[in-house]
């Protein structure tokens, strides 16, 4: 049996509110799990600071030495490999959460497509004839942020965005972009955040809700 086709449906109120409230779920829930890592890496900082305090009073060493004088514990070396483990995380939670914007933007935008069936093109040209004006730039670049973080298609977010690649590991590795080397920092992430809260489609003038 052939599916019928479906024509694209106006965004009611209740695709309103679930979408702003979703958003500000996902909105929330990235900032509060960001922020424990954050949290963590001042922290360490902060308690390497007190140590090396201390070591140039004299109270405490730098490096521990064993019996016959080999180092075995380094408290700066330590410290380092803490913040970069943190900082990791912290990539890799900015990274899931920046796909988990792709995916709800496209279920969202996405129901109420013709066959609820998203294509960008479809979106824009949807958002366009309900009084939106989709942030066409930041949005192409959201899905190809995330198509390079799950898939690693690199080439044409490279091209759009090299700022979005480490560059000191690129050059220093003599490696290409790919997905090992993509960079989402918070600035860039909010971004993202505010193009989707942006681009939906606004009510009619002189109404607070859509019929």
């Amino acid at each position: 049996m052939v599916a019928q086709n479906t024509k694209p449906k106006k965004p009611d109120r209740f695709w309103f509110h679930r979408f702003h409230y979703g958003l500000r779920s996902l909105k929330k829930t990235c900032s509060e799990s960001c922020e424990i890592y954050k949290s963590e890496i001042e922290r360490i900082h902060e308690n390497y600071n007190k140590h090396r305090e201390k070591v140039e009073l004299g109270e405490a060493n730098e490096v521990e030495e064993g019996p016959d004088g080999e180092w075995v514990y380094d408290y700066g070396e330590h410290a380092g490999e803490l913040i970069t483990d943190a900082e990791d995380t912290l990539e890799i939670l900015r990274q899931t959460f920046m796909i988990s914007l792709y995916h709800f933007w496209e279920k969202q935008v996405g129901s109420r497509l013709a066959d609820s069936r998203y294509t960008q093109p479809a979106a824009f040209k949807w958002i366009v004839n309900h009084n939106g004006t989709p942030d066409k730039k930041l949005l192409t670049q959201l899905r190809l942020a995330a198509n390079c973080a799950k898939h690693g298609n690199t080439s044409q977010l490279y091209r759009n965005r090299p700022d979005m690649f480490d560059q000191r590991k690129i050059e220093d590795w003599g490696v290409k972009p790919s997905q090992e080397t993509l960079l989402v920092s918070d600035a860039t992430l909010y971004q993202f955040f505010d193009a989707v809260e942006s681009s939906i489609p606004k009510p009619p003038k002189g109404s607070s809700l859509w019929d």
